[in-house]
């Protein structure tokens, strides 16, 4: 196995985990508080870039909290031990927390 093989595969399952997550029961739909807005920006456009299943989503789905922090969790360049911790997450503005503190990591300089 390569290692692009095999980073498809981790994707694939990642992929998996993160749609058999969101659809939780448990997690309440919150709208992305202005504080996380440019989490919902950053998503819009990497979603632009990249393409995919979610692309073509509707604007409502940038609005919900808890959409816009699963998507960037499956999208960003995460460790995966730290994907994971936010993809069990139950609290969806405490995904958007995590996720705003790694924003820094991500900036060229």
């Amino acid at each position: 196995m390569t290692a692009a093989t095999g980073g498809a595969g981790v994707r694939a399952v990642v992929e998996v985990l993160a749609r058999a997550l969101t659809d939780r029961p448990d997690e309440v739909r919150v709208e992305v508080p202005v504080e996380y807005h440019l989490l919902a920006t950053i998503l819009e456009r990497l979603l632009e870039k990249t393409g995919g299943t979610h692309a073509k989503t509707t604007r409502k789905n940038f609005d919900d909290a808890s959409w816009v922090g699963f998507r960037l969790a499956e999208l960003l360049p995460l460790e995966n031990r730290e994907r994971q911790m936010m993809l069990q997450t139950t609290d969806p503005l405490e995904r958007l927390a995590q996720l705003m503190h790694t924003l820094p990591r991500f900036q060229s300089g």
